[in-house]
Parts: structure tokens; C-alpha cells; sequence
């Protein structure tokens, strides 16, 4: 076997591992200011994503439904059922998982003692999203169904014929 090959294929899940690793094995090395320093940044990248989300989502959805042409009926159609069994599928297991564990937990907690133990921050940066992501969603399938039915080119990509055609040459 291919050491580099083997290498390139668990790098992933590998760089992952270790990054789980890294701040269990380093805890007790990292002071509370660096560590709520990392945590401040953490929560800002956070509030930056979650801000940027929708748009994302948004254009996404526009862009898929563009391209799509006739196809977007059949894709809206999947696309309904898998989040209709997807978030079924997430309430059962929920609720089953909650029948059978919450039963068998003993631990009491105190709010004053979780508050004590927490990581503080030091400074807050919030963002509020302009609108939800789910909204962002239901916006971007309108446009996108909006734009197809009006057979409106604005968002197709406008490719030279020369580039599409594909040179047969034989030899």
C-alpha cells in the first residue's frame, strides 16, 4: 500500500482528531485569559457566520433553481419531502433517545454552580441577522421559481459556444 496515498486519504478525519485532542490534552497548560481570549474570538466568528448565513442560502437557492430550468418542480418536490424526513426523523429520535437516558441520569444540577464553572468572554460582538436563515430559504425559493417562470437569463451563466463544444479530434 501507498503510504502517501493512505496519508491523503485520513488526513481528515486524522486533522480532526487531533484537533479534538488538542485543547483536552492542553487544558491545564492555558491560562483563563488566554483561554477566554480563544472563546471571544470563537463566539465572534460565530456571530459573523450566523449573520452571513442567509445570504448565502438565499443566493444559493436562487442560483439552483436558475440552473435547474424545468427540473426545479421536481427539485422543490425532493426538497419538501427530504426536510419533511428529515425533521421527523430528528423528533423520533429525539424522543426515543429522551425515553430511554433521561430516566437513567442522576446528576443534579445548580444553575449557580454551571454559572461559576463557565468560561467568560472578553467582549461581546453581536450581530443580529437581518432575517433567518429559514426565511432566507423560503425568499430564495420564490426568486428562484419567480426567475424560472418568467424565463428570466439574468442569473444564467453566459458561456461562449466555443467553450461548451467539445473537439472530437481522432488520431
Amino acid at each position: 500500500m501507498n503510504v502517501i496515498g493512505y496519508i491523503n486519504r485520513v488526513k481528515l478525519p486524522l486533522s480532526l482528531i487531533v484537533a479534538r485532542l488538542i485543547p483536552v490534552l492542553t487544558d491545564s497548560l492555558v491560562s483563563y485569559d488566554v483561554a477566554a481570549f480563544f472563546y471571544s474570538v470563537s463566539l465572534t466568528i460565530k456571530s459573523v457566520l450566523v449573520f452571513i448565513l442567509p445570504f448565502i442560502v438565499f443566493s444559493f437557492m436562487v442560483s439552483c433553481f436558475c440552473r435547474l430550468g424545468r427540473n426545479a418542480f421536481f427539485f422543490c418536490v425532493l426538497l419538501v419531502l427530504g426536510v419533511f424526513t428529515s425533521n421527523i426523523l430528528a423528533i423520533f429520535t429525539g424522543y426515543l433517545v429522551g425515553i430511554f437516558t433521561v430516566p437513567m441520569l442522576t446528576i443534579q444540577a445548580s444553575s449557580e454552580a454551571y454559572l461559576a464553572a463557565g468560561l467568560g468572554t472578553l467582549w461581546t460582538f453581536q450581530l443580529v441577522p437581518l432575517f433567518s436563515s429559514m426565511n432566507a430559504l423560503v425568499a430564495g425559493f420564490l426568486v428562484g421559481c419567480l426567475i424560472n417562470l418568467l424565463k428570466l437569463d439574468l442569473l444564467k451563466p453566459a458561456i461562449p459556444a466555443e467553450l461548451i463544444k467539445v473537439n472530437n479530434i481522432k488520431g
